[in-house]
Formats: C-alpha cells, structure tokens, sequence
C-alpha cells in the first residue's frame, strides 16, 4: 500500500485559486460594465459634437448659399438695370434722330409748341404765321423716314391771327434688330 497522501494543501491551494478566478471575474463585472457605460457615454457625446457640428457646418453653407444668392441677384439686378439703360439710350438715339431730323425739316417761318410721345406715335402741335407754309410743312413730314402715317388735325388761328396746327405721326414698324 502506498503510504496515504496529504491533500490538504492541494485542496487549499485549489480552492485560493478558484476564489480568486471567480473574485477577479466578480470583480471585473461591474468594472467591464463601467467600462461599457463609459464608452456607450463616450459615444453619445461624440455623437451631439458631430451632430453640433455638421448643423453649424450646414447652418455655415446655407448662410454662405444666402449670401451668394443675394450677390447674383444683386448681380442680375445690375445686369437688367444695365440693359434697360442701353435700351433706353438706343431710343433716345433714335428719337434724337428722328427729331433732329423733323427740326432740319421743319419750315423757318413754323415752330413747334408741344410734342407728346406714346408708344409709337408723335404728336406735333405749333404755329405759324402763315397759311402757306403749312403745306410746306406737310411736305417735309412726308418726306421725313420712318413714319408710315401721317395726319394732320384741325387747323385754327388764334387770337394774335397765327395758325395753330397739329400732326400725328405714326413710327414704321422697325424689323428685330435693327437698332
């Protein structure tokens, strides 16, 4: 027979080490679990500070968007304000023609007293001292370019024994382009 073996402190150690296997796991549980907080917390708040900052980066943008939108417009503004004024100078060349053109025309011995402009037709309204220079007048308007129609109105005197007349003057239809 063998001699008998002492277990004891087989047994003792044994035990040491499953107390303290299973202490470090008791242990580290509610540590891991710390852990797991902490970087589930750690996660959220990296998560407001991303979302912080992607909304005042798209806040940035569209203030940005706001402000290039305003300078286009301002800049189509321009652009129209620019084009309206070269086209109101194109007419006002060719009405400075046009009338430049009816002084040159006009009789010495007439004058002009009101010339009224809408849309396409002038309106002259003058006197004159005599009779006959009416019809050289009348003349001249005819031969004067770019109107398709012209009437004359009433012929009056007034009281200092001049002749009051007036022409209405139709604007030939200009074809695109041609300013």
């Amino acid at each position: 027979m063998p001699p008998p073996v002492n277990l004891l402190p087989w047994r003792q150690i044994q035990r040491l080490k499953a107390l303290r296997f299973w202490g470090v796991m008791f242990a580290a549980l509610p540590l891991l679990s710390l852990v797991l907080l902490l970087r589930g917390h750690a996660a959220r708040v990296q998560g407001q500070a991303l979302s912080e900052i992607y909304s005042l980066a798209d806040a940035a943008r569209l203030q940005a968007f706001a402000g290039r939108e305003r300078l286009l417009r301002e800049s189509l503004k321009q652009q129209e304000s620019l084009q309206l004024r070269l086209q109101q100078r194109v007419w006002t060349g060719r009405w400075q023609a046009g009338l430049t053109a009816l002084a040159q025309a006009l009789p010495e011995d007439a004058w002009l007293t009101a010339l009224r402009w809408q849309g396409s037709t002038l309106e002259l309204h003058g006197l004159t001292a005599r009779v006959v220079t009416l019809s050289a007048l009348e003349d001249a308007l005819k031969a004067l370019p770019g109107y398709r129609t012209i009437t004359a109105g009433p012929v009056r005197r007034d009281t200092e024994g001049r002749w009051a007349f007036n022409y209405r003057l139709e604007e030939a239809p200009r074809e695109p382009g041609a300013d």
